[in-house]
């Protein structure tokens, strides 16, 4: 299965988090993202995992590859696809939406830019003995 993950993308660099820590501690993965955003130099943060996500008349949420990602200026820009175990449903095609077109944002997607500034988040990142992170 896909690992849930975040991104963060500055004009210098590219950064990646595995989430899958984050969730299995209980810790607040928004907070997390929104975080991700705060950092100086930010310009587009996202994530991609499975989500649980409801479709139509569906009466329970259903498993669907999700990638979201959210500029500053509050732009986003969402594509899903819904499982079947580890396959693609080949019963609902995938489905791209983005602000520009005037599409609502998903529920507990996004949001991350006002966040980070209202709480005022930044992620620190602290590595062992000092060094240099490791950039990829």
């Amino acid at each position: 299965m896909v690992r849930p993950t975040g991104f963060g993308f500055s004009e210098e660099v590219v950064e990646h988090y595995d989430l899958l820590p984050v969730i299995r501690d209980g810790h607040d993965v928004h907070g997390f993202v929104s975080a991700i955003a705060g950092q100086p130099g930010m310009d587009l943060v996202g994530l991609a995992g499975v989500l649980g996500v409801r479709m139509g008349r569906m009466p329970k949420p259903s498993p669907a590859l999700v990638v979201f990602l959210e500029w500053g200026d509050g732009r986003w820009w969402n594509a899903l696809r819904l499982l079947d175990g580890r396959e693609m449903r080949e019963d609902w095609p995938s489905r791209v939406r983005r602000a520009e077109d005037g599409w609502p944002r998903p529920n507990g997607l996004g949001g991350w830019w006002t966040r980070s500034r209202v709480q005022n988040l930044r992620l620190r990142v602290h590595t062992p003995g000092g060094a240099e992170p490791m950039v990829h």
